[in-house]
């Protein structure tokens, strides 16, 4: 299945025919593709990753049919309504067992990230569309799909920022399980710290202290509040930064820059350190990795 959002391999789980349709329309920089299809699999490998989709955040409305989604060790299962919100940056696979129907919209990395510090985070996140801001979100993105025709020069800035707030309203509500421990003080302040996070990246005196200084909280607390996301602050910064440097290794081809300075770059004090935390999460060394990547 080809699109300039959609690049996957697929093959039906029965071996038969995989027949399938999509239409791509744009709002400006963000682009919206439907799919229809039988039931199949399909699959983003790391090597079909190139720049275009490190740049992008994919949205996934499921119209019709039922769809799981995998994204490192999450699972998502999408019943119509559902958003699923994955990065396209990163592997993912699925699976769809009978014939479906779903809106996909591409929008850009960045534009998101000004709105949700911890976009990272969102690999295979569901956001169930059945009421609230998901419902919402869901009815919102359908609509948009639906008027494109209809939306003037004019209006187009105007309605993708519209878009994208009410996209990010739904990804931040907390999840009910977790209401208590994100009361809205807590959910803010997490966003702030997540900012200063980003903001500071690749500064190599970025620490737990050093975060808590800068908004102003105890090292206890922020590790504390920290822990309700599931990671303690410094695994965050430690796969960031690693992140970031498998982007650098991928983008460096061309110019060929050394693999420690692109360590040192992203924050790294100690390149035998990078290496052994590079290996530790991808699989193989920084070298073999720009290697893969050519």
């Amino acid at each position: 299945m080809r699109d300039t959002l959609i690049d996957l391999d697929c093959e039906s789980p029965r071996g038969g025919p995989f027949t399938g349709y999509l239409s791509s329309r744009d709002l400006l920089e963000t682009r919206f593709v439907q799919v229809a299809a039988v039931g199949h699999r399909a699959s983003s490998h790391g090597r079909r990753i190139s720049k275009y989709d490190r740049e992008h955040i994919h949205l996934s409305v499921l119209e019709a049919g039922k769809v799981k989604i995998f994204q490192g060790d999450r699972e998502v299962s999408l019943q119509p309504g559902d958003i699923a919100i994955f990065d396209a940056a990163k592997p993912y696979h699925f699976v769809i067992e009978t014939s479906f129907v779903q809106t996909v919209v591409r929008v850009h990395r960045e534009d998101l990230a000004k709105r949700l510090p911890n976009i990272h985070d969102f690999t295979a996140r569901r956001i169930p569309g059945g009421k609230g801001a998901g419902r919402i979100a869901s009815t919102h993105i359908r609509e948009v799909y639906n008027q494109l025709d209809d939306i003037s020069p004019e209006n187009a800035r105007m309605v993708q920022r519209n878009l994208l707030d009410i996209v990010a309203c739904a990804v931040s509500d907390p999840e009910p399980r977790l209401s208590p421990m994100f009361r809205e003080h807590q959910h803010l302040l997490l966003q702030r710290i997540m900012w200063f996070v980003e903001e500071n990246l690749f500064n190599d005196d970025l620490t737990c202290e050093s975060v808590a200084r800068a908004v102003g909280i105890s090292e206890r607390y922020l590790r504390k509040l920290c822990s309700t996301c599931g990671y303690s602050l410094s695994e965050r910064i430690l796969n960031r930064r690693l992140e970031e440097a498998s982007q650098r290794l991928s983008y460096a081809n061309a110019v060929k820059a050394p693999i420690t300075s692109i360590a040192y770059d992203c924050g790294f004090k100690d390149t035998a350190h990078f290496s052994r935390a590079f290996k530790a999460k991808f699989g193989m060394t920084p070298r073999d990795f720009r290697n893969c990547s050519a």
